[in-house]
């Protein structure tokens, strides 16, 4: 991509359990060269701690563009906020405990001397993904689609037609499937790394933590590492199957550090959803990475 001076550019951040995920976008939506960055984020930390590497990783952005161009605003994709027009973080249960109730938007603003009207928008995680994931694939040829964004936690958006549906027959309160009651807890318990590592040690009887590890481990044909990512695929098709039947969805598109390993979990999850008569497709998101960078970015234009 040519950079001139003239050249407008976004700062986008998703900001999950484990990791801040940001990236430079282009005005067309291409990733500025170099730009992407994937920083480790203590979300069980003190809150200075958690905003200060948030804005940390905005200015670094603003670092690159400062040679050739200039940063026109601010997008953010978060696991929950109480108030999306200003960034104020909600009350959730194993993450971010104690920013509860910060309001990021001011954070950023004073963290980095910006203009108080410095355009930022927030959105949920599992929004952003699903708006982006269809500007980048086959999803969009679909009227009933479901997006999951499967990591440290598990993330739903249900769509009709190009809008994300909220409250209706056949979808969970404000469409969230992972803080469903589920066996004594929630559904997000199960389908997300916690649940991988839960398998995985039951099986193996080994204290591992990282799934990157056991995906790797079942590339290379472990059968403990394979068979946990079976189980996975199962127990995950036989949670889904009434509420893909409820929304009655065509397809299923999936996001999140999980879904690059989807291949190990694919068949199993196929064949517990076979007999939901209208899904059609089960297909990881074609830019896993970057897919809510583009929500974001997306958002940002439509508000402008």
């Amino acid at each position: 991509m040519r950079l001139t001076i003239e050249n407008d550019f976004y700062v986008t951040l998703d900001v999950g359990g484990s990791f801040v995920k940001a990236a430079l976008l282009s005005s067309e939506y291409e990733v500025v060269a170099g730009s992407f960055s994937n920083t480790p984020i203590d979300t069980s930390g003190p809150s200075k701690q958690v905003i200060d590497t948030i804005i940390a990783v905005i200015a670094e952005k603003f670092r690159i563009v400062k040679a050739f161009g200039e940063v026109k605003a601010i997008g953010l994709c978060f696991p929950e906020f109480s108030d999306y027009s200003k960034g104020t973080i909600a009350m959730m249960k194993d993450k971010f405990q104690q920013c509860c109730g910060i309001v990021l938007r001011d954070e950023i603003i004073n963290g980095l001397r910006l203009s108080p009207d410095f355009q930022i928008v927030f959105e949920e995680d599992s929004l952003a993904f699903m708006r982006g994931a269809l500007r980048r694939g086959k999803a969009e040829a679909y009227d009933r689609i479901i997006g999951l964004t499967l990591g440290t936690g598990l993330g739903s958006a249900f769509m009709e037609k190009g809008k994300i549906i909220r409250n209706a027959p056949g979808v969970p309160p404000d469409g969230e499937l992972g803080c469903l009651p589920l066996k004594g807890g929630i559904i997000e318990d199960i389908i997300s790394i916690k649940g991988i590592l839960r398998i995985y040690r039951g099986i193996s009887r080994k204290p591992e933590n990282d799934v990157k590890t056991i995906a790797l481990q079942a590339q290379k044909g472990d059968a403990a590492a394979m068979r946990s990512f079976d189980e996975f695929g199962k127990t995950m098709g036989q949670i889904l199957k009434k509420y893909v039947e409820d929304f009655r969805a065509e397809c299923i598109i999936l996001g999140g550090q999980i879904a690059k390993s989807f291949e190990l979990f694919a068949t199993p999850l196929r064949s517990e959803l076979s007999g939901v008569v209208s899904l059609q497709e089960i297909v990881p998101a074609a830019s896993i990475n970057f897919s809510s960078f583009y929500g974001l970015l997306s958002m940002i234009k439509d508000v402008r």
